[in-house]
């Protein structure tokens, strides 16, 4: 710590019995960034609390001492959420509480701390016979306090819903020190309002979630992959509406992919050269699931023949076919800068949002290419749109305003949502006010000044104002 922070600080870390509270500045340093590189901050200290104990004594010290709380997982966020803001930061991360309660089989439960990472939960879900379905691209750092305090979604969300529905209890620490529980989860519990759903979300603004009850479900050993190759977006939606009538109980994954970004992962999918390519799983527990039959029969049905489909045959080459989703991502590099937007339109408006969406794109920045990819089978698009060839990508970054308003204009006139998995932050702050209703952001302000009046929570994000109050 720096000799010339606060001195109640000092005194107060001098009281606890934990050498291990404060962490050590050089592994401080690569959290006060964002994954992206985009959001920088500070913080006067860096906490690592073993116990939900411990969050209550650094809130109520916080509280009385003119100290804000950043909760910070994996420090993965995509919108500058976990980044702290100001100087009289006590950044909290807890990789200290990230113990995993072995599966409770009667609940089909499983308990963790708030800073078990997602790939281990998978894990010791999987040695115990069970799934964990959430699945996501930082799943090997992101913790699962970050998941729920985001609600993130995720590849997996056409069948098992976001972190909302796979909660079934959580734990957490408000601005006053309290601590409101619902744990052990009970299936059901109907005595007043919903806390554990006004945490969800949240994204560290209403108080620290400590630890959490997570929903699993029965392993599905036996999968079936495809990629499919489609002339327009009207097919590819043809092509959902068909696989989810017949294909409704195995159905879990549904994910679009511009031509562009597939060729450009490299291996034998790069020669696709239809406009647009899908990657489906279905998956069951009982072996001898005719699985080509039933993508046959979505093709049939929907009279599509596509321009090329490649369907797995082994759990290898169902893994080979997975990575081409998960190596879009970095393949955006090639492209250049991109300016990048976390959206979702009603299902039946993704072919014309898609058109409209080209369209305003283009009139921002002549020339750009839109390269929209995500999970069609919820309505959630990551409509990122990268540089013109030749542009300089600083100028191109200096667009960022610009098009997001311009791409959000369009998503909210399709009916939808200018944040669907990456929450709002401080990346979407300023421009929740244009696209949120009146009603809705005042009784928003209401919540947060009823739970943390004096606004030490996560400031600076979501709301305008921590301690607005209408």
């Amino acid at each position: 710590m720096d000799p010339a922070q606060d001195s109640a600080l000092r005194a107060w870390l001098a009281t606890q019995a934990d050498p291990h509270l404060l962490a050590n500045p050089a592994n401080t340093t690569p959290r006060l960034t964002d994954e992206r590189g985009i959001y920088s901050g500070t913080c006067i200290a860096h906490l690592r609390p073993a116990s939900t104990a411990q969050v209550v004594a650094i809130v109520e010290f916080a509280r009385a001492s003119g100290y804000v709380i950043v909760a910070q997982g994996g420090n993965t966020s995509s919108c500058g959420a976990a980044t702290p803001t100001r100087p009289n930061t006590l950044l909290l991360s807890f990789e200290r509480m990230a113990a995993i309660a072995a599966v409770d089989v009667t609940r089909q439960t499983i308990e963790v701390g708030a800073g078990a990472v997602l790939a281990d939960v998978q894990a010791a879900a999987a040695l115990a016979g069970w799934y964990f379905p959430l699945s996501l691209g930082a799943e090997g750092s992101c913790t699962i306090g970050g998941n729920v305090a985001t609600n993130a979604g995720g590849v997996h969300v056409v069948r098992y819903g976001n972190m909302r529905q796979l909660v079934a209890g959580l734990e957490a620490v408000l601005a006053d020190g309290s601590v409101i529980s619902n744990l052990p989860a009970l299936r059901k519990d109907n005595t007043g309002y919903d806390l554990q759903n006004l945490m969800v979300g949240s994204e560290g603004t209403l108080g620290v979630i400590t630890r959490i009850g997570l929903k699993l479900s029965p392993a599905l050993p036996h999968r079936g992959v495809a990629l499919i190759g489609l002339a327009d977006a009207d097919a590819v939606m043809r092509l959902f509406d068909a696989l989810s009538a017949i294909a409704t109980h195995h159905l879990q994954l549904f994910e679009l992919m511009p031509q562009p970004l597939v060729a450009a992962t490299g291996g034998t999918q790069s020669a696709f050269d239809a406009p647009w390519a899908v990657l489906i799983e279905l998956a069951s527990g009982e072996q001898g699931v005719d699985f080509p039959g039933m993508i046959g029969d979505a093709l049939a049905q929907a009279e599509l023949e596509p321009d090329v489909a490649v369907l797995a045959s082994s759990e290898e080459q169902c893994a080979q076919l997975r990575r081409v989703r998960e190596a879009v991502v970095p393949a955006q590099n090639a492209f250049g800068a991109s300016l990048k937007h976390d959206i979702a339109v009603p299902l039946d408006r993704i072919p014309a949002f898609l058109t409209a969406g080209a369209a305003a794109a283009e009139r921002v920045v002549p020339g750009c290419r839109p390269l929209p990819f995500g999970h069609v089978g919820d309505g959630n698009l990551h409509y990122n749109v990268s540089q013109p060839v030749g542009m300089d990508a600083d100028d191109f970054r200096a667009k960022t305003s610009d098009m997001q308003v311009a791409i959000f204009d369009v998503v909210v006139a399709h009916g939808g949502t200018i944040s669907a998995e990456h929450g709002i932050g401080q990346r979407q702050r300023e421009l929740l006010p244009r696209y949120k209703s009146a009603a809705s952001l005042a009784a928003m302000h209401r919540i947060k000044h009823a739970l943390d009046p004096a606004g030490i929570m996560n400031p600076d994000k979501v709301l305008l104002s921590s301690n607005y109050f209408v």
